[in-house]
């Protein structure tokens, strides 16, 4: 499986309200919070990705809940919003809520800052990031065009080739990692045989609009029970 990351590209606003009554004391927690990306040198503060703020004045938020509200936005933090692959990279500040002196509880604040975030990452043009591996692959040189042309079509990059003797060519590409993941086989039968490659990590790409359309399509979230 693909390591995709999440993350967002624009500003946005996102609010629940969470009201829950069923015999005895009920659950109940409001929140309102921004998001924006997380960019530059704004590290302190900077927690697995996530930058928390608290921006609530007047006792909107009672200071005791807002631990909760990022209890709830970090759970989103590593479980995704849209597409179930950890997020990177936010700024979140909460800037108002709702309480209630008898039925606000942490539970109801967790619930409240989560689905809160969930809202405000939906609209705030949210990207996958995709793992891209550098690759170098020995071919025989006569295999070259075949290569570039197969990689190409795997969304690959060549970045140069090298001559070595015996008619044999060193090609350095990148590739996003989805692509080449059966690599072997498809080298193996464009050379037969006679082809040999290596890879590792090099840097995330934002993916292409049909590949996060397929992934997020894939995905299916299990609603928690409230």
């Amino acid at each position: 499986k693909v390591a995709y990351k999440e993350t967002i590209t624009g500003k946005a606003e996102g609010h629940h309200r969470h009201k829950k009554q069923s015999g005895g004391s009920g659950q109940f927690g409001e929140v309102y919070l921004r998001v924006e990306p997380l960019v530059g040198e704004e590290n302190d503060g900077v927690v697995d990705g996530l930058l928390f703020k608290d921006d609530t004045f007047g006792g909107s938020v009672p200071k005791q809940f807002l631990p909760a509200i990022e209890k709830g936005v970090r759970q989103v933090m590593v479980g995704g919003a849209v597409a179930g692959y950890p997020m990177q990279d936010v700024v979140v500040s909460v800037y108002d809520g709702k309480h209630h002196p008898v039925d606000s509880k942490e539970v109801a604040f967790v619930t409240a800052g989560k689905r809160a975030f969930i809202d405000a990452v939906q609209k705030a043009n949210p990207v996958l990031l995709e793992p891209f591996v550098k690759m170098e692959i020995t071919v025989p040189q006569d295999a070259i065009g075949d290569i570039s042309s197969d990689l190409s079509g795997r969304r690959g990059r060549i970045q140069g080739t090298d001559v070595l003797p015996g008619n044999q060519v060193v090609m350095h590409a990148e590739a996003p990692l989805s692509e080449v993941m059966t690599y072997a086989a498809q080298l193996k039968s464009i050379t037969a045989g006679a082809g040999s490659y290596s890879m590792e990590y090099s840097h995330d790409e934002n993916t292409p609009p049909n590949v996060q359309a397929e992934v997020v399509a894939a995905f299916n979230p299990v609603e928690d029970e409230d």
